[in-house]
């Protein structure tokens, strides 16, 4: 029957064992369960969970990236009984965001949408509310642990009920202009204070680019959005900022903030909409479409001071126009914006484990450029041309490759071994004797990420800015006329880190890069067009 109980309905997570003895077992059966409510109730902010062993009852508050558990309630004692009743009653006559729900998201059983609250900034800088109305989910969360995102293609429009006589499914006929992006990630207390703040970000870029058509549909435009608020109650109507600190109240906040660090939901909404880069059609249609990305890449960084640091599969989709796919860059919930005083010139590790640069795994000293951004992007070309981009590119047969190291080992074997594949066309040519030939165009793949690292890693007047290892100058020191042994030898060794060397000419080295892309992309044009 549709009225049936199902998980959409569970408000918490109870596991029951005999006896005590079975704690764990019931911990993590518990956990497991957690994922799939968080994976069907969108607006769900944190879980409550119960284990039942024996006469033994705890209770647990598992949210973004904490799970917090009671002492024992005993079921023989009055004491014990006595807790869990006043537990159950508090829950029956407490607000739903004490209950772990999102009192910003709600869904409409008849216009079968969920109803998404944010706010918009005018011109003025004056806040207004916005209701967005989306029924697909994009991305859904499916860890109990992380940031929980969530991303909805949604309208401003409020839309009518679905037609059942349609042929088009419930969401189909609704005409979605928004991409909104919810998610749980790590801030300061005060907004002002968060250098990796994604909404000021794309506010300044949409704000900036505005006046440069020729980078239209490359980025998301900022709609609305912002930290997420709601009002505490409606008696007081004092507004309240979604955080950790919200779900645990500031008592247990105080005891746990040394160790779990403070997590913020934010929502972000944004006009483009594309699709995953699996659904490229084509290699030339690939080249084009990383063209795109990372010609905006080159102008938010030029207009905007804003550098992406994560470039990935993930973070570039594909925008048909008609027919014609162009790229579009997203995501800059790990961007700098390096004209910040405050903004850090050497911060933390970020970004895809296979697709980071050498100096992000090294986490060394360099100064952040666009040159990390574009290694990642000859690491994400060979993945691609090795493993393909979907299901009918992939290889038939499944075997190591050398890129799969990219991924195995420790930070500092990753590094090293990419050095190593970096550091000569002759290592690098072993890297692309491994791309999947069976994918049609895998040459001209080929000769992109072969151009791409030639002008990144070779093409340099400066000796000491080539290759991909640190160099030695070994530097003779005369002995001094004190010496009484004329024979003696005394010398310095100076080591000279080619990407460091590199990085006093990105500006050059970047565009240099952009037009090896433009020049390919040109070449898959025509391809296309024949």
């Amino acid at each position: 029957m549709d009225d049936k109980p199902s998980i959409m309905d569970c408000f918490a997570v109870i596991e029951v064992k005999t006896s005590k003895a079975h704690l764990t077992k019931a911990r993590a059966h518990l956990f497991q369960y957690s994922k799939g409510v968080y994976a069907v109730q969108h607006n769900r902010r944190f879980l409550w969970g119960m284990t039942v062993c024996g006469t033994a009852v705890q209770v647990c508050v598992l949210g973004p990236n904490f799970a917090l558990v009671s002492g024992d309630m005993d079921m023989m004692s009055s004491e014990g009984r006595r807790s869990l009743v006043q537990l159950a009653v508090n829950w029956s006559l407490c607000e739903d965001y004490r209950l772990g729900y999102d009192p910003t998201m709600a869904y409409n059983s008849e216009l079968q949408c969920w109803e998404i609250q944010s706010e918009q900034f005018d011109e003025q800088n004056i806040c207004k509310p916005v209701t967005y109305y989306a029924r697909e989910v994009v991305v859904y969360t499916e860890r109990l642990v992380g940031r929980h995102t969530r991303c909805f293609k949604a309208t401003t429009t409020m839309p009518s009920a679905p037609d059942p006589e349609s042929d088009l499914d419930p969401h189909e006929q609704m005409h979605c202009d928004i991409f909104i992006k919810d998610a749980w990630t790590e801030a300061t207390f005060h907004v002002e204070d968060d250098i990796r703040d994604e909404v000021k970000h794309l506010r300044k870029i949409t704000r900036v680019l505005k006046d440069h058509q020729q980078f239209n549909g490359l980025y998301p435009q900022l709609h609305g959005g912002g930290r997420v608020r709601f009002v505490r109650n409606i008696a007081d109507g004092v507004y309240m900022e979604d955080s950790a600190i919200t779900m645990l109240g500031n008592e247990i906040w105080q005891q746990i903030k040394d160790s779990v660090v403070l997590r913020v939901h934010k929502r972000i909404c944004m006009r483009g909409i594309g699709e995953p880069l699996k659904h490229v059609k084509s290699v030339p249609e690939l080249i084009i479409v990383v063209r795109d990305a990372m010609r905006c890449h080159q102008a938010i960084l030029e207009h905007c001071s804003i550098l992406h640091r994560d470039i990935s599969p993930n973070n570039i989709l594909v925008v048909r126009d008609k027919g014609k796919a162009r790229g579009m860059l997203i995501d800059f919930d790990h961007a700098l914006d390096l004209s910040d005083p405050n903004c850090p010139r050497h911060t933390e590790r970020t970004g895809t484990l296979p697709f980071m640069c050498i100096s992000n795994l090294e986490k060394s000293d360099m100064p952040l450029t666009a040159l990390d951004d574009f290694e990642s992007l000859i690491y994400i070309l060979c993945h691609i041309a090795t493993f393909g981009w979907n299901s009918e590119t992939r290889p038939k047969q499944e075997c190591d490759r050398l890129i799969s190291k990219w991924s195995q080992g420790s930070w500092s074997d990753i590094a090293c071994g990419k050095r190593n594949n970096l550091d000569s066309a002759k290592n690098f040519n072993d890297i692309c004797r491994e791309f999947n030939r069976a994918i049609p165009q895998w040459l001209m793949l080929r000769r992109l990420v072969e151009d791409l690292r030639t002008v990144l890693i070779d093409k340099h007047d400066d000796i000491y800015s080539t290759g991909a290892l640190v160099h030695e100058d070994i530097q003779e020191i005369e002995p001094s006329t004190s010496s009484m042994d004329s024979n003696s030898e005394e010398y310095t060794i100076i080591e000279h880190e080619s990407f460091k060397e590199r990085a006093k000419h990105w500006q050059k080295i970047s565009r240099n890069l952009l037009k090896v892309l433009e020049l390919k992309a040109e070449e898959a044009d025509k391809w296309l067009a024949t």
